[in-house]
């Protein structure tokens, strides 16, 4: 099986680099830094052979587009290859498999690739708001020190004045899921060219809340009818602060490990990474 792994750093450069040497030489791996991170604690990555790092960097903040576009750029990046599966992961995102094992998991789709057609009040709301989070002097979560709107500010307070006077598109339904997935490779062009053609669509997400867990699922569901089936891709534990747990010891993931789930999220220590790779391959 030919993979693709698309992963969307910032904060955790010691613990990408043990996942990477997790993953075998024949796995392409494209890495996108984003553009508030500095690029010299990965540098290390540029040495290894199956490693592309994107020059186009997002400003991916908080429940805004640019996310989105990261994405996007690992998918197109992935696509000359034309792999059979693009896994998109966090960098302090560990794999709780071996590699054969996620190969087997992979086969074995009905696991793996839920999107949930929603009628839940939350996330159609987040699809009908009409809000900007890719500037940074009005996103929620960013730092509130700075409130001085930049020229492509401007242009997306243009863009956002244009949508309220048209509307957003009416959708046939709204697919939801988490942001982190994995996509068969033949829908990979799929998706980009939605992207690229249909501007409505594009423009509607790109003024919502959170559209990472909406847009691409909604151009999939749409596709293929969606499924309800539970999702083991990715662990993040919510029931903790910080939202989500940053996990400091082994023992504190039995949970994700027990359940078999190919990801766990927040891990920002590489001894702990190291651990976890050493428990998943044992």
């Amino acid at each position: 099986m030919k993979i693709a792994i698309g992963v969307l750093a910032y904060r955790a450069p010691l613990v990408l680099a043990e996942t990477v040497r997790h993953w075998p030489s024949d796995w392409q791996i494209y890495v996108h830094i984003d553009a508030k991170a500095e690029i010299a604690p990965f540098a290390a990555l540029l040495d290894l052979p199956n490693v592309t790092i994107l020059e186009q960097r997002f400003d991916a903040l908080w429940g805004g587009f640019k996310v989105v576009e990261a994405e996007l750029a690992l998918m197109a990046a992935a696509n000359h290859i034309d792999p059979e599966v693009f896994l998109l992961h966090s960098d302090d995102s560990v794999p709780l498999m071996t590699p054969a094992r996620t190969i087997r998991t992979l086969e074995d789709h009905q696991r793996w690739i839920p999107m949930v057609p929603t009628d839940w009040d939350v996330i159609l709301d987040r699809y009908d708001a009409a809000v900007c989070y890719d500037i940074r002097a009005i996103n929620p979560q960013h730092s509130p020190g700075d409130r001085r709107f930049s020229a492509d500010d401007a242009a997306s307070l243009v863009g956002l004045g244009a949508l309220l006077q048209r509307g957003k598109i009416h959708l046939d339904g709204l697919f939801h899921r988490s942001q982190w997935k994995a996509v068969f490779g033949p829908d990979i062009p799929y998706i980009l060219d939605r992207y690229r053609a249909d501007h409505q669509m594009r423009e509607s997400f790109r003024f919502s809340i959170i559209p990472d867990e909406m847009y691409i699922p909604t151009i999939l569901g749409s596709k293929v009818g969606g499924s309800r089936l539970p999702d083991r891709y990715m662990w993040a534990d919510f029931s903790m602060d910080p939202k989500p747990y940053l996990y400091r010891e082994l023992s504190e993931l039995a949970e994700p490990l027990r359940q078999e789930y190919m990801f766990v999220r927040k891990i920002h220590e590489p001894a702990l990474a190291r651990q976890l790779l050493k428990q998943a391959s044992a």
